[in-house]
């Protein structure tokens, strides 16, 4: 039983390791490309565009049965409850593998940050995703701020570690969306977590050991 656990931990790890290299060329890329282009503005240099700064939250659309270019977005997008629920018509319009660009502000700074549906975790708030699948922005290649690995994320009382995050502020959201944000399907699948709301304990596995956390105290949220 040790044999055949070690040989899945070993399988795993491959798994893991081969995602990483996947995109070890193109964040290079990334980085080579964005050598020469400033990703931060004084404030006074802003051109602030009212209709993009102001849009509203966007409710779920109504499915669409329609035909899409985009239908591997959809494909890669799945495990988030509601990406079924979005409009095909209304979907990024050019996805190649590569970055899609949005706005956001840091401290005082407006940069330029980038969305990618098969990371695994990307933390943004939701009006900017929202902007990103209304408006269909388009893939420049050439958005990158930065990807950050092994990035400490503290919600409350809990403390995650990601393996990618849009340095964006998301005070605004951290409560209401916390579940879907830090316990949603693509993070659980990610990183084996399993969670026991009604005993408050988090257990998830590293290489051959396990380890159970006692949750501090219960968020409605993870009760789902």
């Amino acid at each position: 039983a040790l044999c055949a656990q070690a040989v899945q931990e070993l399988h795993e790890l491959q798994r893991i390791s081969a995602f990483v290299d996947s995109h070890l060329d193109s964040i290079e890329r990334f980085r080579n490309n964005f050598t020469n282009q400033p990703n931060e503005t004084n404030m006074n240099d802003l051109e602030f565009d009212d209709e993009s700064v102001d849009t509203p939250l966007v409710s779920p659309f109504s499915h669409s049965d329609n035909d899409s270019d985009d239908g591997e977005v959809l494909n890669d997008l799945i495990e988030y409850e509601n990406v079924g629920m979005l409009c095909r018509e209304k979907e990024i319009n050019s996805f190649d593998g590569d970055d899609l660009a949005f706005q956001c502000m840091i401290g005082f700074r407006k940069y330029v940050a980038y969305f990618d549906p098969l990371l695994p975790m990307n933390i943004i708030t939701r009006k900017a995703y929202n902007t990103i699948m209304v408006e269909g922005l388009e893939s420049t290649e050439k958005n990158l701020v930065d990807v950050v690995r092994d990035v400490y994320v503290f919600v409350d009382n809990f403390t995650y570690i990601t393996e990618f995050v849009v340095m964006e502020d998301i005070g605004e959201f951290i409560q209401i969306n916390t579940a879907e944000v830090v316990m949603g399907k693509p993070f659980r699948k990610i990183t084996k977590l399993e969670y026991d709301c009604t005993k408050g304990l988090m257990s998830f596995n590293r290489i051959f050991d396990r380890y159970t956390l006692k949750m501090p105290c219960t968020i409605p949220r993870f009760k789902h």
